[in-house]
């Protein structure tokens, strides 16, 4: 059974994990930039360099709250269409799952907010 948390740690674990997602695809895709055959890759470079540095700050101030909930999140592990997330609160301990294609979903939604910012 899964112990009891509130709405704000259940959005910290959400928030937590889209984040780090969209850090790991954003990361990624600064690798590939160069090598696309872009004629003019560093303004996309840059760009999504930028996006990257607010990412991280929207990330370390999350872990901040999370220092205050005592909450620890493991590592993503893949289970074929899903993606299970361990988590810590104080002594307790639960997880998280979700569908690949919703996590990929959400991600590209923040993604979007975050080109608008």
């Amino acid at each position: 059974m899964q112990p009891p948390i509130t709405n704000e740690q259940n959005k910290i674990i959400f928030d937590y994990i889209y984040i780090t997602y969209l850090i790991n695809v954003l990361e990624e895709d600064l690798k590939k930039i160069p090598s696309l055959g872009f004629k003019l890759h560093e303004p996309y470079q840059k760009f999504v360099e930028e996006v990257l540095r607010k990412v991280r700050k929207d990330l370390q101030l999350l872990r901040v709250e999370m220092k205050k909930h005592e909450l620890k999140i493991g590592e993503p592990q893949p289970e074929d269409i899903m993606v299970h997330y361990d988590y810590w609160i104080g002594h307790k301990e639960g997880f998280k799952r979700m569908l690949v294609y919703h996590l990929r979903n959400e991600a590209m939604r923040r993604l979007e907010g975050y080109f608008k910012k």
